[in-house]
């Protein structure tokens, strides 16, 4: 597996195969977001993933639905 600054895996019921993935370039980010239904409709995203590289350190924050930073973990590229 080819790792750059930050990779995703999924693994997704009724799917054969893994979805994963990352940046193209290798010093790029990437933002996930989880959907999900409540009281039938659709809510814009459930969670958050948001990955940066900011002042030479890779940054992961997940913000909740609110938009609240409700954890980050930052490390030494």
């Amino acid at each position: 597996m080819t790792v750059r600054n930050f990779y995703v895996e999924a693994d997704i019921d009724g799917r054969q195969t893994t979805l994963g993935g990352g940046p193209k370039a290798k010093d790029g980010g990437m933002t996930v977001l989880i959907h999900q239904r409540h009281d039938g409709d659709v809510v814009y995203h459930a969670v958050k993933i948001r990955c940066t590289e900011r002042n030479g350190e890779l940054l992961t924050e997940v913000f909740n639905k609110d938009g609240i930073c409700v954890f980050s973990y930052a490390s030494v590229r």
